[in-house]
């Protein structure tokens, strides 16, 4: 695996994308895993509070943690964050 000037990573052998993903670290796995899985937790644990917590509240706390995620991670972790967040907070706000 090379890393070129833009710091994307390119396998050096033949297998595509399954030898592209193997040759991520684990830390990478676990930002996209996260990525995927905060916001989903997060507009779960908002359900409760529903009633009395605004729509703008609740998408201003899912815009925290897709913050929190991404900073920390890589770019892939950043962005699927987004649009992970914004199909639980529309299916939480379509519920209300």
């Amino acid at each position: 695996m090379t890393i070129s000037m833009t710091g994307i990573r390119k396998a050096q052998r033949a297998g595509g994308s399954r030898a592209l993903f193997r040759a991520w670290p684990s830390r990478d796995r676990l930002a996209l895993a996260v990525g995927l899985a905060t916001p989903f937790l997060t507009a779960l644990a908002l359900v409760p509070f529903r009633t009395w917590l605004s729509h703008t509240n609740a998408a201003l706390v899912l815009v925290v943690v897709v913050v929190a995620v991404a900073a920390p991670g890589n770019r892939t972790a950043g962005a699927v964050g987004p649009p992970s967040a914004a199909a639980w907070y529309a299916r939480g706000a379509a519920a209300i």
